[in-house]
């Protein structure tokens, strides 16, 4: 794929610092959303802890020992032999191990396999020639299989250096070399050679969590008995205990089996969170709606009504009706100015809709389609009242000509404040044959609670010791005053019960999750949860570090990374300065460097004759470097093939430059643009034809004033390829331009 300017990669050098006495400086480390009543349990493993009195002993397969500090008070790491123990305190046999350094000097050879040889006379060394790597160190040794850890055994260098003795450590063990926990043994060995070999009682394997299933949505009436069953299993075997929270009122759920039954009280909707823990510290949630509609009417306002139809006086499938009106909480009949009116059918030929229902005309009338086909039972009726109101009751009057067809019998009448939540009928029953007005008068219902709206703060992070605090923001739809509590909270934190601050200074390091709960007081609740990330202020873990420096022969100028996998980088004709007026420039210092072994490899530049500082860089589609310009104002251009790692001249530019951009087309050609001198017009070039001047492509537009240096503003323009072929100039210049090469 074709690349631009901007696909070369920019790194940060230091030059070899190693003074000449041997020694090597250490390096420096350096929303919203709507829920129900619910919480989470928060679990933490302290995988690798020594183990309780009645915790039994696991099988691990990965162990790792970190170095925190070293005899000397140097950063090296060092050591001749590694060996784990058993439960037992026996020797685990090593065939099979796989071990690993987080360094390892090369030249000379020091790898971390010398210390599971059977060799003393070898040893592991951290990298001390090429930089010194900083403390924290680490080995991690994979043992191929899992076993009971009890001990480990460490022999230092047996040479008549110490350098790179551990003193602090910290061990670890693992089931998946990825999750560590806790160590489960630290402390600090003696300065000298002896062999050092640290026992502990063994730590329990990782225990596997239970796993639940999701019931779904579930649906209640208040004052109709529920039952709904709880399916859940262990991996382990282990015996579950349920429990449950946001329950619509009057349910539980029974411990031992994850029955939930009762009857519901109050009507509503609920997200209800179930919690199976194995009583090995292992624990699941699962979450799902629960909707309980109310039994009977009870005052409230409500904008949306809807008459359900479920019979028809004659036995049909027919719904109809000449005037619908709705009372207040009084009996009055609501004023009907601003009235929507749906229906779920209506006759197109002859033209029954249900706008007639509340037009004041008995004479016309609302009919379900019947002339291409009868739509089924049942039917229904929904009215946005335009504002909302207390609702009393309804007036149905039926057909007035000579026919009874669509008169409806059996009925069900609903309320709502969104006219998506109906919940259960306020009224129900059946209407007589006849075509008199019908009436229905209810209770004026209660509206339903709205449940409240807590925002999600996201990963929060704290440290042992010092003081931590952070603000939960709820609100609630129809203002009632909310209550916070949390649950999974880090150790030596709460929550404010009226304010949502949670406050304190945690005590011990770990990863919780927490669960806050937000209720109004009437049933309604939403929660949040998020994790909190404690650590300890000497933690050994590094979240992350700068790799080592890489020390260059030369000062570079210009880095590309070469398909191969290798850096190159350059200079100028000298390896760290470019002074202007000295010579001769007819050559570049140049560096290869080899991630996989750390080689850095010079080579002189000399054919072709070029000196390649600040010039115009692509990659081209070959994956060949393509390189123009350079210092100072040169027309010069060398491709340099990165597989051979050889340099061979091409055509020259018809213009000199120098701090010019290039970039590779769709097409594999190179447009470069800019530099100095000031006559920076665009040119093309093309494999086996050489290069093109563009005039209608001048850089002039683009050069500004920006106060300190009139042509700096035309240097190194940052050159990107859009889709469509074309150049668009990003800078440095503000005036930016498209180029059509």
């Amino acid at each position: 794929m074709p690349a631009t300017e901007a696909e070369f990669r920019s790194i940060s050098l230091n030059a070899d610092t190693r003074p000449g006495n041997g020694q090597r400086p250490a390096g420096q480390r350096a929303s919203a959303v709507r829920l129900a009543a619910l919480r989470l349990l928060w679990l933490v493993f302290a995988m690798g802890m020594p183990a309780i009195a009645t915790a039994v002993p696991g099988n691990f397969r990965y162990v790792k020992l970190v170095q925190l500090s070293e005899v000397n008070g140097k950063a090296f790491g060092s050591g001749a032999e590694f060996n784990v123990l058993d439960g037992t305190g026996a020797v685990i046999n090593r065939t099979g191990w796989a071990i690993t350094a987080d360094s390892s000097n090369v030249k000379p050879a020091r790898p971390a396999s010398t210390l599971v040889d059977g060799n003393p006379g070898t040893f592991w060394h951290t990298e001390y020639v090429t930089t010194v790597v900083p403390l924290p160190h680490q080995l991690i040794v994979d043992l191929g299989t899992g076993s009971t850890i009890g001990g480990f055994r460490y022999l230092p260098r047996q040479d008549t250096s110490l350098n790179g003795t551990i003193a602090q450590y910290a061990f670890y063990v693992s089931t998946d070399g990825v999750e560590w926990g806790a160590p489960v043994a630290q402390g600090t060995f003696a300065r000298d050679n002896t062999e050092k070999t640290v026992t502990f009682t063994p730590p329990s394997a990782q225990n596997q969590q239970p796993v639940v299933g999701n019931p779904g949505p579930a649906t209640g009436t208040v004052g109709t008995a529920a039952t709904l069953a709880i399916v859940a299993s262990d991996p382990d075997g282990d015996a579950l205990t349920y429990a449950a929270s946001g329950l619509p009122a009057g349910l539980s759920i029974a411990a031992a089996t994850g029955v939930i039954s009762g009857t519901p009280t109050l009507a509503g909707e609920s997200t209800v969170t179930v919690t199976v823990t194995d009583g090995q510290g292992g624990g699941v949630t699962t979450s799902f709606p629960w909707t309980i509609g109310a039994a009977s009417a009870q005052s409230g306002t409500y904008r949306f009504v809807k008459l359900v139809q479920l019979s028809e006086v004659n036995g049909k499938a027919f719904g109809s009706g000449a005037e619908f009106n709705v009372l207040d909480g009084t009996g009055a009949v609501i004023d009907r100015s601003g009235w929507t009116i749906t229906a779920d059918s209506a006759n197109v030929k002859p033209a029954r809709p249900a706008s007639t229902l509340v037009d004041g005309n008995p004479g016309t009338f609302w009919h379900t389609e019947y002339v291409t086909t009868v739509a089924p039972l049942p039917h229904h009726l929904i009215v946005d009242l335009g504002t909302s109101r207390t609702i009393g009751g309804f007036r149905y009057l039926p057909r007035q000509d000579t026919s009874l067809n669509g008169t409806i019998a059996q009925y069900e009448f609903y309320v709502s404040t969104d006219g998506v939540e109906w919940g259960a009928p306020v009224a129900q029953g059946t209407f007589a044959r006849d075509k008199t007005e019908k009436s229905a008068a209810i209770t004026p219902p209660v509206a339903q609670n709205q449940q409240p709206l807590v925002g999600n703060p996201g990963a929060a992070t704290g440290t042992v010791g010092t003081a931590a605090m952070l603000a939960i923001v709820a609100s609630d739809p129809d203002g009632d005053a909310l209550t916070y509590a949390a649950s999974g909270l880090p150790a030596g934190l709460s929550i404010a019960a009226a304010t949502g601050v949670i406050r304190g200074t945690p005590t011990l390091a770990g990863e919780s999750t927490v669960t806050v709960t937000v209720t109004d007081g009437k049933g309604g609740s939403a929660t949040a949860s998020f994790a909190w990330t404690v650590v300890s202020r000497d933690s050994p873990q590094v979240i992350g570090q700068w790799g080592p420096t890489i020390n260059f022969t030369t000062v570079p100028v210009a880095a590309a990374l070469l398909p191969t996998g290798k850096l190159l980088i350059w200079s100028s004709f000298d390896r760290e300065e470019f002074r202007v007026g000295s010579g001769p420039r007819n050559s570049t210092y140049t560096n290869t460097y080899d991630p996989a072994t750390g080689e850095v490899t010079e080579f002189l530049v000399t054919n072709p004759a070029h000196d390649m500082f600040c010039p115009g860089t692509a990659l081209l589609e070959d994956g060949r470097l393509f390189v123009n310009g350079g210092g100072p104002y040169v027309k010069t251009t060398s491709i340099f093939d990165a597989t051979s790692e050889t340099w061979v001249s091409n055509p020259s530019m018809s213009r000199r430059r120098w701090y010019n951009a290039s970039s590779t087309m769709p097409d594999g050609k190179i447009f470069t643009l800019g530099g100095i001198p000031d006559d920076g017009i665009g040119e093309l070039w093309t494999a086996g034809g050489g290069w093109q001047v563009l005039s209608g492509a001048p850089i002039t537009p683009m050069i500004t004033d920006d106060g300190v240096y009139m042509n700096r503003s035309e240097q190194h323009p940052k050159l990107f390829v859009a889709p469509n072929g074309k150049i668009f100039a990003a800078g440095p210049s503000p005036n930016m331009q498209w180029y059509d090469a």
